[in-house]
């Protein structure tokens, strides 16, 4: 549903069901969210370190 970009080569996107996927040295890996709750939004601080928001609430941070 969302999708942020902390610079060149790196990138996350959340969506449907905690679902969060994390681009990094060109390939997407699947990240555990901890939550089922859908994701609808995603952005980061400039040193990379992404949040996410979603459904009931739902608010991650996960560190650089």
């Amino acid at each position: 549903m969302a999708i942020w970009s902390g610079g060149p080569g790196d990138a996350w996107s959340v969506g449907d069901h905690g679902t969060i996927l994390h681009r990094e040295d060109g390939a997407w890996l699947v990240s555990d969210s901890g939550t089922v709750h859908s994701l609808h939004g995603v952005h980061g601080t400039p040193s990379g370190e992404p949040w996410a928001v979603g459904e009931d609430g739902t608010v991650l941070r996960r560190e650089p």
